[in-house]
C-alpha cells in the first residue's frame, strides 16, 4: 500500500538503481560508440584466403591507444552502421608488433559477413577492444594449439607475437577444417614455421588429403599423436573452434594428465 516505498531509505535506493540504469544507458549507447569511433580505422584490405573466410586488414592511426595481448579480439561496427546494434566480435589475427595494422579472419557464416569480401579500401569502421583472456600463459614449456575452421585467428596472432619474440618454446599445431578449401592461409603457417619450433598437422573431415593431412574430425587419438614426446604436466593448451571439437579435446588432454588450469 506504499507504506514502505514512502520510506526515505527505500526511496533513496530506488533513485540510486535509476541513476544506475541511466549510467548503463549512457555508457552503452553514448559513451561506448564515441570511444569506438574516435580513431578513424578504415579498411585497408580484403582477400579471400579461404572456401568461406575473408582476411579483413583494417589500419589505425600512427599513434593509435590501442593496445592488446596477442589472442585477444574486439568488436567491429562497419561504416554507416552504429554500435552497439551492428558491432561483431572477431578474434585479432596478428600480433602487437604489427600495429597500427589489425589482421581479422572472418568467415562467412552470417548475413552480415557474407558482405565482407566487398567492403572497399578506406571504408570506416570502429573498434572497441581489446576484450578477453584467450593469452598465452608465461613459461617455457610446450605449447599445444587446437583450432578448427577460422577458430585458427587467434593462434595467428599468438604464433606471430611468438615469431616477434623469437619465443624459443615448442609449438605443437593440430589444425581441423571441413576440407582442404576451408583451411586458411596455410602459406603463413609455412612463414611461421621458418622462425619458431613449430610442427603443424591437418585434420580434414571431407573430400581428398594433402599430404601432410589426416582425416578428420578430432578425435582422442589424434590428440594422443600431438602430445608424443611431451610431458603433459609441463605444456599448456589452447583450443578454439567448434564447440564438439573443444569437448573432445579437453577431455583427452585431460585423460592425458594435463592439469585442468593448463587448458
Amino acid at each position: 500500500n506504499g507504506s514502505y516505498t514512502a520510506e526515505t531509505p527505500v526511496r533513496l535506493a530506488w533513485l540510486g538503481l535509476a541513476l544506475l540504469a541511466v549510467m548503463a544507458v549512457v555508457v552503452a549507447y553514448v559513451l561506448r560508440p564515441l570511444r569506438m569511433w574516435r580513431e578513424g580505422w578504415v579498411v585497408e584490405r580484403v582477400a579471400r584466403i579461404g572456401e568461406r573466410a575473408v582476411e579483413l586488414i583494417l589500419r589505425g592511426p600512427a599513434s593509435t591507444l590501442m593496445r592488446f595481448r596477442a589472442g585477444q579480439f574486439i568488436w567491429l561496427s562497419i561504416a554507416p552502421n552504429r554500435p552497439p546494434f551492428h558491432d561483431h566480435p572477431f578474434s585479432i589475427a596478428s600480433a602487437p608488433a604489427e600495429l597500427p595494422l589489425l589482421r581479422l579472419l572472418v568467415g562467412e557464416v552470417g548475413n552480415c559477413t557474407r558482405h565482407f569480401a566487398e567492403l572497399a579500401p578506406g571504408t570506416r569502421v570502429a573498434i572497441d577492444g581489446p576484450h578477453g583472456s584467450f593469452v598465452l600463459p608465461p613459461g617455457d614449456g610446450p605449447v599445444v594449439l587446437i583450432a578448427g575452421g577460422v577458430g585458427i585467428a587467434p593462434v595467428f596472432g599468438i604464433l606471430a607475437d611468438a615469431a616477434a619474440r623469437n619465443e624459443r618454446r615448442p609449438f605443437r599445431l593440430l589444425y581441423a577444417a571441413r576440407s582442404q578449401q576451408a583451411l586458411v592461409d596455410t602459406g603463413r603457417l609455412d612463414a611461421l614455421r621458418a622462425r619458431l619450433d613449430l610442427s603443424v598437422s591437418f585434420l580434414l573431415d571431407e573430400g581428398p588429403l594433402a599430404p601432410a593431412a589426416r582425416r578428420g574430425p578430432v578425435a582422442v587419438p589424434h590428440i594422443r599423436e600431438l602430445l608424443d614426446g611431451i610431458r603433459p604436466d609441463t605444456a599448456v593448451a589452447m583450443l578454439c573452434g567448434p564447440p564438439r571439437m573443444m569437448e573432445i579435446a579437453a577431455d583427452a588432454l585431460l585423460a592425458a594428465g594435463m592439469m585442468p588450469d593448463a587448458i
